[in-house]
């Protein structure tokens, strides 16, 4: 299964909080404005007004579903015909027929706090995260979802300050830890562990499914947007203003020159050998992985990657990696796009 991701940062931003009943069919839906996308039998785009399209012949057509909660939708996992989309308002739905009925699982509008990623292990066991720490978990596919608080993800200086309220008032303590943790923007699964990315330089991993944390030291403090293993012993993080960290197994995180002070908001593979990052205000940057890993500190296009814009200028939210062609999930709808 291949997992896509959403658009994060300065646009998020800009979406609105709306809820009320069943999403409205709108003709433009394939130009508005889309967050994330998942293939799998199938391929759901997710985006603002609860707009959800899905397409079942390889990206050719998609048909716009209707559900029954409208509100902006930041994030979508797709298991076979199961559909499970999370978003604004504390919101969860999900299908199990592609989209043609629904189910709330999850809707808590006075936490006023959006979902931003959300991803299921298999069919019962899913979890997902947002702004301000939210995370919760399902061990019965969605059916009930738990909260959980996860103050290993806090830099060390605010985990320290806890600490020391700790030992003088927990109730105090709880709700310190309620109002520091970070933004958890992005969570990606490689084999068995369990990546996640956030602001305040958030980079962490988990070996039990997200039930304990270990967060990496990293030298920046901005936010980062994705994560992802590009190698079986190498890590690409991407975010804010163009950042871009690499890191081997046994090393430091690295920066590298992305030839872009864009937001990057998302990793995709295209090949072995090629990764693809994208961002706002168009940005679409194609590295060679191989070249890039013999140069970590070459300037740019020497170092392997290569920056290339969006004729739109539209900012770009993730990519669909068909088997043929890619499409760009941006503010703007789908749009074709050729790397080269």
């Amino acid at each position: 299964m291949t997992r896509q991701f959403r658009l994060l940062g300065s646009l998020l931003l800009l979406t609105a909080f709306a809820s009320g009943a069943n999403t409205f069919q709108a003709p433009l839906v394939e130009k508005s404005l889309l967050l994330d996308a998942a293939t799998d039998k199938a391929t759901v785009v997710v985006g603002e007004r609860g707009h959800v399209i899905v397409s079942t012949d390889g990206g050719s057509s998609y048909q716009q579903r209707q559900l029954p909660i409208v509100t902006t939708l930041t994030a979508v996992d797709l298991r076979d015909d199961n559909i499970w989309v999370a978003g604004h308002d504390a919101t969860i739905m999900h299908s199990a027929d592609l989209g043609m009925n629904w189910e709330v699982q999850l809707h808590e509008p006075d936490l006023q706090r959006p979902f931003l990623d959300i991803l299921f292990f298999d069919d019962k066991h899913g979890v997902a995260s947002g702004a301000y720490g939210l995370f919760y978990r399902t061990e019965d596919g969605g059916k009930t979802w738990q909260s959980e608080k996860h103050a290993s993800l806090l830099n060390p200086l605010d985990l320290e300050y806890l600490n020391e309220i700790r030992l003088e008032d927990e109730d105090f303590y709880e709700q310190e830890l309620s109002s520091i943790l970070p933004h958890l923007n992005r969570l990606t699964r490689f084999d068995d562990r369990l990546y996640i990315a956030g602001e305040q330089g958030l980079l962490a991993v988990s070996d039990n499914k997200g039930r304990s944390w270990e967060r990496f030291d990293v030298d920046y403090a901005g936010s980062f947007f994705d994560i992802t293993p590009v190698t079986n012993d190498t890590i690409m993080a991407a975010g804010l203003r163009g950042t871009v960290y690499l890191k081997s197994v046994e090393g430091t995180w690295q920066r590298v020159n992305s030839c872009t002070t864009s937001t990057l908001n998302t990793i995709v593979k295209s090949d072995n050998d090629t990764l693809v990052i994208v961002g706002n205000n168009g940005a679409v940057l194609t590295v060679d992985i191989p070249k890039l890993l013999a140069n970590p500190d070459a300037a740019c296009t020497t170092n392997g990657v290569v920056r290339a814009q969006l004729e739109t200028k539209s900012a770009i939210a993730t990519l669909i990696n068909h088997a043929s062609s890619m499409t760009a999930v941006t503010s703007d709808g789908l749009q074709p796009l050729v790397v080269k």
